[in-house]
């Protein structure tokens, strides 16, 4: 389980269950950190999520159920 500890100074996450550890210093930004998130950039995600591709996620089963 995975609990954060003191980050070292001048990053802006740390966190370590112990053996291994995951410290940002800068995160990311723009396409960045959508890519990272989604796997597409900005542009891609919200042409997706104007088609309705991202309602189940956004809307939870109900809105697909209804699409």
């Amino acid at each position: 389980m995975l609990r954060e500890i003191k980050k070292p100074e001048g990053a802006s996450f740390y966190i370590s269950d112990g053996r291994n550890e995951f410290i940002v210093w800068a995160p990311p930004t723009g396409d960045k950190l959508c890519f990272g998130i989604t796997g597409r950039s900005e542009n891609q995600l919200v042409r997706e999520i104007l088609e309705g591709r991202w309602d189940k996620v956004m809307h939870g089963e109900a809105a697909a159920a209804a699409g």
